[in-house]
């Protein structure tokens, strides 16, 4: 028996159910190379989903295909030996039949498996039409499962499929903040000058029709786009897509773009970052910043998250295998403190409140989050059903006096997001702008607001 359901959206669409209607939130790990022989069949492959399983994952993305960062040809894509393609890219039928009893395990323990159809810039090797009947394969041997299909990796991610020049268009994620604002608004004047990169995207367009076409189960299919542009955007707003999605990239500088996203595109559909900050990769080791891209964005309309550790996405043992983002091996990177918190934090969300009805409430608490760089550690509140608040202060400052802005009688449970655990408990009688006194606590807090 399955221990995992289809997904689909919600009656109102706003958020992913479970074919019973249940709310379901996404809590995805990122194995890019989890279907090939680096994660070794049954170990460390069963281990692996039964850690993030215990932790409260409840997805996985994983490539079916050549994952990032290698060339096309390289044995790296293997699965017990077999890879994914045979001569003039035909669909490996052995490849398949490999692959299928990992993506069975995951779905028997719980774990939705977040199917990635290959690299964004791939087609332009193999070819729009190879790629289409890769995905035909994929959904011959797969669509009996309750997976959600993902297009493909960094769709808009223009290079040729080598590791050198792939590594040069991510480095740009890199750049600051203030930079990487410019570049985006700048984006739709210079895109008419780079017609390889509209025609890439109009054969993924191409190929994502004959997926809908093709499946007759209905998964539902995302899109992961690499520019800091939602793949909503990318794509040109197609009628099949009906989860939005970015990538908001590796550096710390991306808090301000995630929330910004988070907030104006979940307006208008489902949201999900399907990449911010890895933890660990080049030296950003704090799990600090895993807790506050998973606040903030869930705090400003997302309805799930996506984490990823440096390591454990390319499964690096101690051959030092894309160790350009890093040295860390999958076994220390399985071992990191984020995911752990991560996973508190979705099952404090599960058991507390309901997630799904949470709406930004920005003005609850000020000073508050503002998109500005200069306020991007201020408070951000959201309200859920029947006079409940949840509020995020990423970095409470003793210098600022804060203020609640709405009056009745409430009980402020304060929280540490580190372990999900209650700092401090008090009644208070609110008028219409209140002093809040928070507890002394090193780090950021969670203030869970219920009026009584």
């Amino acid at each position: 028996m399955l221990s995992t359901s289809l997904l689909k959206l919600s009656a109102n669409n706003q958020f992913l159910a479970t074919t019973n209607d249940k709310p379901f939130f996404w809590l995805a790990d990122t194995w890019w190379y989890g279907l090939t022989d680096r994660a070794a069949w049954p170990e460390p492959f069963q281990d692996l989903v039964k850690k993030r399983v215990e932790q409260g994952f409840t997805v996985a993305m994983v490539v079916v295909g050549v994952p990032p960062e290698v060339p096309i040809e390289s044995n790296e894509a293997r699965s017990d030996g077999q890879h994914p393609f045979l001569e003039n890219f035909e669909p490996n039928p052995a490849y398949f039949s490999a692959i299928k009893k990992k993506v069975a395990y995951m779905v028997e323990h719980g774990l939705v498996p977040c199917i990635v159809g290959g690299w964004g810039p791939q087609i332009q090797v193999i070819g729009r039409h190879n790629m289409e009947c890769f995905w035909r394969e994929i959904i011959h041997h797969l669509s009996d499962y309750p997976v959600v299909w993902c297009l493909t990796g960094e769709v808009d991610l223009f290079t040729v499929s080598t590791s050198t020049q792939s590594q040069k268009h991510k480095l740009v994620s890199f750049l600051p903040e203030s930079i990487k604002r410019v570049l985006r608004k700048l984006k739709p004047v210079l895109a008419p000058a780079s017609p390889p990169y509209h025609a890439q995207v109009d054969d993924w367009r191409a190929v994502a029709e004959k997926i809908i076409e093709t499946d007759d189960s209905q998964h539902l299919l995302i899109v992961h786009p690499h520019s800091q542009q939602p793949s909503s955007k990318v794509m040109g707003k197609p009628s099949w897509l009906k989860i939005d999605s970015i990538q908001s990239g590796h550096s710390t500088d991306s808090a301000l773009f995630l929330t910004e996203q988070a907030l104006l595109r979940s307006k208008e559909m489902p949201f999900i970052n399907l990449e911010p900050l890895y933890e660990g990769i080049l030296g950003n080791d704090d799990p600090a910043f895993q807790r506050y891209a998973f606040w903030m964005s869930i705090l400003a309309g997302a309805k799930g998250h996506t984490y990823g550790a440096d390591g454990l996405w390319n499964m690096r043992a101690d051959d030092h295998f894309l160790g350009h983002w890093g040295q860390t091996t999958w076994k220390v990177a399985l071992q990191r403190p984020g995911a752990e918190q991560l996973g508190l934090a979705k099952k404090w969300l599960e058991k507390h409140c309901d997630w799904w009805t949470l709406k930004p409430s920005l003005h609850s608490v000020t000073p508050h989050w503002q998109a500005s760089l200069d306020r991007v550690q201020l408070p951000f509140c959201a309200k859920a059903a029947q006079d409940t608040f949840l509020c995020y202060f990423p970095e409470p400052r003793p210098t600022l006096t804060y203020s609640w802005k709405h009056s009745g009688s409430w009980q402020f449970s304060w929280i540490d997001p580190s372990t999900m655990t209650s700092v401090q408990v008090n009644s208070v009688s609110a008028k219409a702008s209140t002093p809040l006194i928070l507890p002394r606590h090193n780090g950021d807090l969670l203030l869970f607001a219920q009026k009584k």
